[in-house]
């Protein structure tokens, strides 16, 4: 019998009269589908005509033509469904979200009647995961699945073991990649979560065998895909110190790649997920198993990076990834925490081998800045190269520096390339209002008459908490699986022999020695005694003196950036890295947010903020400051952008303080000033943004300062800033009663962030003591909004006790200067008061003008 073409089925379906006569349209169908393959076109023609209703009425029939098996309708609607849906969007848009808990119940079914319904059944079941597996592939369909439940039938049939447990697995992994932990935040599925985590591990810890390894990519997906709100919970949990003691026991085995990668992966999952403190006590008895983890990662980076051409490098961006971010979590985690009580030989050891790490990493990135020789945008895995290339800067600023300059320039194009593209997205989507949308390079001409305004915000009542300021300088047996070892795993697995995780005489690894030998001649200095990094673990530091920098790891704890290339894969066997919250591939990794405290240091050392300036890191920087603006202003993210800004706005103050010709003529900086002046009154009084609202009033203030003859910023503009900038000056401070008497104390609304912005408030003081001989406004400015009143009140009560030397002088600093400059200023001092706190306070200068 000839077989049946797609006009054919729509010719007989278009002259079907009855149901009988469609249904049997339909088995034509089914078989067309079965027998070869059909276009995108001809599955919506045939989907369209079949139509989803009698589709539906097929799937919850209960009744069945005689001698036929009693579920041949829903068999032959299953069957229909999954031939015809076979592209993920096709499945999700034919409308199939009130019939998902009728798939649910089916792939519940067990076959085990007749042979003739046995088949039936397992064909249905078959189907109906087809058809949740393409669902599960898209966002929309996820959302679908989640609305009827799917995740606890799915969970069920792992748990249980029931037939097509390893179906179910695939679908809830494809489910993982792309939603995450929506997962288990819809119906808040908490003991679900638990009880899959502890059927893993246990089945994990179980097998002595391959089985352990294909277990990892699950294990990791369910990891990143615990909510913020779970991870505490997590920590606490009965199934991590399992976990955590299968993870030892391998990594003290001999292992092959194919072992030792999944691992890796699921490591760094386990330590970005649920912290570093996962592998050091009390869950384990010292902290060798961290230090193993830190010097495998480390050496795996090296032979990859070391031993491949750049094309398999990319084939191997999982485990490089992975072992990335494992550097990223240790690196954070020394520079920030409590002291691990590592001797100096371990200390050393550690910051060898991530001084190795990263030569091999700078090599690389050297390699593929030669290899782009046009304005392609970079791979995805170097990009994330350059990503922990940017943590591992901010923190050592010695090891390895002149081969780091000698790579800032293709860092400033990359960073450019990612800017101007978010630039260009954001105006062609909302777009970019104002000054944030004002041209930036150093050929632009800018327009001095442009009066410039940045869209005006609704008030926010909720109130948050900025956590940064801004930058103003400154012994259980092993697994005995076994594989086929190549040469250069044997070098791993000899130095590994040497780091035995139950000895305290760890040794530097071997691989680690001839690696080095190699690569003489591009290593700098690998062990130096004043590195950044060796001595805050050495010294034991809680909290390093970061120079108020933002640091970007911090942030992605409760948010992580995907490393993988695929989103999903085969919808169930990717085992990249995925995002915690919305998916995000490379490209999407804000570089500019990792390597911004780097830039910071740069900037405040000659030779390195040269090469910035030479490659126009200032226009970059610009236009990152009003990206992030903008995105703050349009309450975009705006978390993530405020972080952003803070660091953003330390480099720049950085670069205001010292090279001040460069401020005064760059047109870029003066664009930037004109940004600050419009974008500070639109901040005001937003207390979650009080932090940022204070950086952005110290660097308006000294931008001013430094254009003062060459400023384009509009008359009206300057007297709108002013009179904000006073709300600064005396704002932070009160007078509250203390055991009856009057105390001068920081305001309820400074309090919280007092430690992150006094230094903001004296060094905003400095710069208008500077700028009143230069803007006369100003010393109108004060006068209008009230500050000498307000000060003489303050001073006055609490009569010269209790005012920190550094608050009485910056005020009465600023109080000269405005007497010096103006005759009216001097006048309304002199009647109210102010002769009597000179006096009172010994601020002899004062007391001489007001005599």
């Amino acid at each position: 019998m000839e077989e049946p073409s797609s006009e054919m089925c729509l010719k007989v379906l278009r002259d079907a009269k009855s149901d009988n006569e469609k249904f049997a349209a339909l088995l034509l169908i089914a078989k067309l589908t079965k027998a070869k393959p059909l276009s995108s076109e001809e599955r919506n023609d045939l989907l369209s005509t079949v139509g989803l209703k009698f589709l539906t009425r097929l799937l919850k029939s209960k009744s069945a033509p005689e001698g036929c098996a009693a579920s041949i309708y829903q068999s032959i609607a299953l069957s229909i469904l999954s031939g015809l849906c076979t592209e993920p969007h096709q499945i999700a848009q034919v409308g199939l979200k009130r019939n998902i808990e009728i798939l649910n119940g089916i792939v519940l079914t067990n076959p085990g009647g007749t042979d003739g319904e046995d088949e039936v059944v397992t064909t249905m079941v078959a189907d109906c995961y087809d058809i949740l597996q393409n669902l599960a592939s898209t966002a929309e369909g996820c959302d679908q699945l989640l609305a009827n439940l799917t995740p606890i039938t799915l969970c069920r049939i792992i748990l249980d073991n029931l037939y097509g447990a390893e179906r179910a697995e695939g679908v809830l992994r494809c489910m993982l990649s792309v939603v995450g932990p929506k997962v288990w935040l819809t119906h808040r599925q908490t003991k679900l979560l638990h009880s899959m985590m502890v059927h893993l591990v246990k089945s994990f810890n179980k097998f002595q065998d391959d089985n352990k390894f294909e277990m990892c990519g699950f294990l990791q997906q369910m990891l990143q895909s615990i909510p913020d709100d779970m991870v505490e919970e997590c920590k606490k949990s009965t199934w991590l110190p399992v976990l955590v003691k299968t993870v030892r026991e391998i990594l003290t085995s001999r292992l092959g790649e194919d072992q030792r990668n999944p691992t890796l992966c699921l490591v760094a999952a386990m330590i970005d997920r649920l912290g570093v403190t996962t592998v050091l006590p009390p869950l384990t008895s010292d902290q060798q198993l961290l230090l193993v983890i830190t010097h495998l990662s480390c050496i795996e980076i090296r032979m990859i990076l070391e031993n491949f051409p750049f094309e398999q490098v990319v084939e191997k961006a999982d485990v490089l990834c992975s072992c990335y971010l494992l550097m990223e979590n240790i690196i954070y985690y020394m520079t920030n925490s409590p002291s691990m009580k590592l001797d100096e030989k371990q200390v050393t050891q550690l910051h060898h081998a991530m001084v190795g790490s990263v030569n091999a990493i700078l090599g690389f990135l050297r390699e593929a800045s030669e290899k782009e020789t046009s304005n392609k945008y970079p791979e995805p895995v170097v990009i994330a190269t350059i990503r922990v290339l940017g943590v591992w800067m901010s923190e050592e600023t010695s090891a390895l520096k002149e081969h780091t300059y000698a790579l800032v320039p293709y860092l400033l194009k990359v960073c450019k390339q990612q800017v101007q593209s978010r630039k260009m997205a954001k105006v062609g989507g909302d777009g970019i209002k104002g000054c944030c949308n004002t041209p930036t390079g150093m050929s632009q001409q800018h327009n001095s008459q442009q009066d410039t305004t940045l869209t005006n915000q609704s008030q926010k009542s909720s109130v948050g908490k900025d956590n940064a300021g801004p930058v103003t300088s400154q012994d259980s047996p092993g697994s005995e699986v076994t594989q086929n070892i190549n040469p250069a795993e044997e070098n791993l697995l000899s130095s590994m022999e040497q780091c035995d995780i139950k000895c305290d005489d760890n040794k530097v690894s071997d691989i680690s020695k001839q690696c080095e030998e190699r690569n003489q001649s591009g290593q700098g200095n690998t062990a130096d005694s004043n590195s950044v990094l060796e001595s805050d673990i050495l010294n034991n530091q809680n909290q390093r003196e970061r120079n108020n920098n933002v640091t970007d790891i911090s942030s992605h704890k409760s948010k992580s950036v995907s490393f993988s290339l695929e989103a999903c894969g085969d919808c169930g066997s990717d085992d990249g890295l995925h995002d915690t919250g919305d998916n995000h591939s490379c490209d999407d990794v804000d570089l500019l947010r990792f390597l911004l405290p780097a830039f910071c240091h740069f900037m405040a050392e000659d030779e390195s903020r040269q090469i910035l300036l030479i490659n126009h890191s200032q226009t970059l920087l610009v236009d990152y400051f009003k990206l992030c603006l903008s995105t703050v202003l349009e309450e975009e993210d705006s978390k993530q952008a405020k972080g952003s800004l803070l660091v953003v706005c330390g480099a720049l103050m950085n670069l205001v303080v010292l090279e001040k010709d460069l401020i005064s003529t760059d047109d870029d900086m003066h664009i930037l000033c004109q940004v600050v002046m419009e974008a500070v009154p639109l901040l005001l009084n937003r207390e979650e943004y009080l932090i940022l609202w204070c950086n952005l009033v110290t660097l308006g203030m000294f931008l001013l300062l430094r254009q003062y003859k060459t400023s384009k910023v509009l008359s009206d503009q300057k007297s709108r800033f002013f009179v904000v900038v006073m709300s600064f000056v005396k704002g932070p401070f009160t007078i509250k009663s203390h055991k009856q008497k009057e105390v001068l104390q920081i305001s309820d609304v400074y309090t919280p962030v007092w430690e992150d912005v006094s230094e903001l408030w004296h060094l905003t003081l400095q710069a208008i003591c500077e700028c009143i001989p230069l803007s006369p406004v100003l010393s109108h400015t004060l006068l209008s909004t009230g500050v000498l009143p307000h000060w003489r009140k303050l001073l006055t009560k609490v009569s010269g006790k209790g005012v920190p030397d550094s608050v009485q002088d910056s005020i009465l600093k600023l109080i000269t200067a405005a007497v010096k400059t103006s005759p009216k200023v001097r006048e309304v001092a002199r009647t109210t008061g102010y002769p009597d706190i000179s006096q009172t306070y010994k601020h002899t200068e004062l007391q001489s003008l007001l005599t």
